[in-house]
């Protein structure tokens, strides 16, 4: 996958829009960077990146959403679920970020609500226990390994 897109340069792109207006708080600058960074495994950078989007758009669920699956990335999950739930009070019908929440949950231990999380997701009951399958899914594609 990181062969096919080239992360590195969008991120090099971003960080020089940024160091050319370091005041700058533009949603979309900050939370595509995140999304980089994301893509190259950079997680609490990631999370920051997310945390300035929202500053500049609190109540963004999709960055919220980022900021839970950069903190899954970094195994922070009761975190993470805080974020899910809270871009999925906003946008209840985005099946990754479902997904995310049923990852979160499933680390945490609590198997049934996680069962729940990804059914909500639509990922059926046989596939939500295979990694390289909810790998695929969460994050609309960005893949990491839990």
């Amino acid at each position: 996958l990181l062969e096919q897109w080239n992360y590195s340069g969008a991120l090099a792109a971003y960080d020089a829009i940024i160091s050319y207006n370091p005041g700058i708080s533009q949603r979309d600058i900050l939370y595509n960077r995140g999304r980089a960074l994301q893509a190259l495994g950079l997680y609490a950078e990631a999370a920051e990146s997310f945390d300035r989007a929202l500053q500049a758009s609190p109540d963004d669920s999709l960055a919220l959403a980022q900021k839970g699956a950069a903190l899954l990335g970094l195994g922070r999950f009761n975190e993470s679920l805080e974020y899910s739930d809270r871009a999925l009070a906003i946008s209840p019908e985005i099946a990754w970020i479902w997904s995310n929440r049923g990852t979160a949950l499933e680390n945490l231990g609590d198997i049934e609500e996680a069962q729940a999380a990804f059914e909500r997701a639509g990922i059926p009951r046989a596939a939500s226990g295979d990694a390289f399958y909810r790998n695929i899914v969460i994050s609309q594609g960005v893949v990491f390994s839990l």
